[in-house]
């Protein structure tokens, strides 16, 4: 709808070992349904889809834990309903041109954001604005 990016400060979804590439554990098989659930319970939308981008660290070699990214498409908000430590959770929404503004003025700085866009431009470039 008008092609809206949504950012959510720390949603936050399981912590599990990863198995080696290619091979399967339930970790890897639930994180979609659990990054669903989070989505709904910490903001109340709910994705038509979710798109799996990358497993990206933060700072590889220095800290050994994984960061998913994901898109999620055909938003519809319902009741969010979070966790009494997660009412801190902000959520905000900007049109791509806005976005675009904050990168260029360094509002918007920060490596995962970037690399998370990154890899919507490269990926889904019909996602991204």
């Amino acid at each position: 709808e008008g092609k809206i990016i949504l950012f959510i400060d720390e949603l936050h979804t399981i912590v599990g070992a990863d198995a080696a590439e290619g091979a399967t554990d339930a970790a890897n098989i639930m994180k979609p349904q659990l990054a669903r659930g989070e989505l709904l319970e910490e903001t109340g939308l709910v994705a038509a889809q979710l798109i799996h981008l990358a497993r990206i660290f933060v700072a590889y070699g220095v800290l050994s834990q994984p960061i998913r990214v994901w898109a999620a498409t055909g938003l519809t908000q319902h009741q969010a309903q979070p966790e009494p430590e997660e009412q801190g959770i902000v959520h905000r929404s900007f049109t791509w041109a806005e976005f675009h503004q904050m990168v260029a003025s360094g509002r918007i700085a920060d490596s995962m954001t970037l690399a998370a866009y990154a890899l919507l431009r490269m990926q889904h470039p019909e996602l991204a604005g």
